[in-house]
């Protein structure tokens, strides 16, 4: 069975979502610690910078854009943006909501939160005065209704939220958080979208690749395990330069991918369909 190319991998125990780009990875690390870290992208994958949070435990999220990071955190202070660059606190969100926060994204106006103990995506202003925008969605199984949702990412039209529970995807209208179409997977947890495609780590250890037009199934690689390609608990994807980023929570290390090598190596092997490196019903 051919799967995303296994390209490398590194020792760390990031405990959440991660973000890359063009030179870092970034990661929390907390039971006790509350940081987020800085990574180099390249071997040795050494330690460049520490985010120091507050002293409470529990932040799992965090997230970035072109010079800011943000970071979920679990006591009154629930959204903490810094500079990328060298930790300075530029502002956060104050006290609306204590839970922890399970999932971050951001575009160029807005912070997407989803908390744990919570059926509903948030929209908090980027910048000051932090306020709350929106809050959509509610607790049930129809259309724009959520069970347990686990991760939010957002793309220039849409937001896309994984329900766990629910065993599905739902996709909202970004301008009128409105529902617009859902397709099935089964234990959704975390997400992330590019042009093209839809990833999502699973509960049952897999990563899943779908057609972000069509929704069918590009592929699905992983399955439980230690090895080179396998996953134990993977809570955190991120996508950079066509290569994939796995955060292997219960293996305690991030697992790196060949994104453009997989598209074309499984067109070698199936149908071809609509677009270029898509199949059309295609399950692995």
């Amino acid at each position: 069975m051919a799967w995303l190319d296994y390209t490398t991998k590194f020792a760390y125990s990031f405990n959440g979502e991660i973000s890359v780009d063009d030179t870092y990875i970034y990661g929390t690390v907390g039971s006790g610690t509350n940081t987020v870290k800085k990574l180099n992208k390249t071997s040795p994958y050494g330690l460049v910078f520490t985010y120091n949070l507050f002293t409470n435990d529990g932040e799992y999220a965090s997230t970035i854009d072109d010079t800011h990071l943000y970071a979920g955190y679990g006591g009154n202070i629930n959204i903490v943006q810094f500079l990328k660059s060298n930790g300075s606190i530029i502002g956060n969100t104050e006290g609306i909501d204590p839970s922890r926060i399970k999932s971050l994204a951001v575009d160029s106006t807005y912070i997407y939160v989803i908390r744990s103990t919570s059926n509903f995506v948030k929209m908090y202003r980027k910048t000051t005065p932090w306020d709350l925008i929106a809050s959509f969605g509610i607790s049930g199984s129809s259309d724009g209704q959520f069970t347990a949702p686990q991760g939010v990412a957002v793309d220039d039209n849409f937001i896309y939220v994984t329900d766990v529970t629910a065993n599905r995807i739902q996709k909202f209208n970004k301008s009128t958080r409105a529902f617009v179409n859902k397709f099935s997977i089964v234990t959704p947890v975390k997400i992330m979208v590019d042009n093209n495609y839809i990833y999502v780590t699973t509960q049952d250890n897999y990563v899943k690749v779908f057609n972000k037009i069509t929704y069918d199934l590009v592929t699905s690689f992983g399955g439980t395990g230690t090895g080179n390609g396998k996953f134990t608990n993977p809570i955190g994807i991120a996508i950079n330069s066509n290569l994939l980023y796995v955060n292997d929570s219960g293996n305690n290390r991030v697992q790196i991918f060949n994104g453009q090598s997989f598209i074309y190596s499984q067109l070698e092997r199936g149908t071809r369909g609509l677009n270029r490196g898509v199949f059309q019903g295609g399950s692995f």
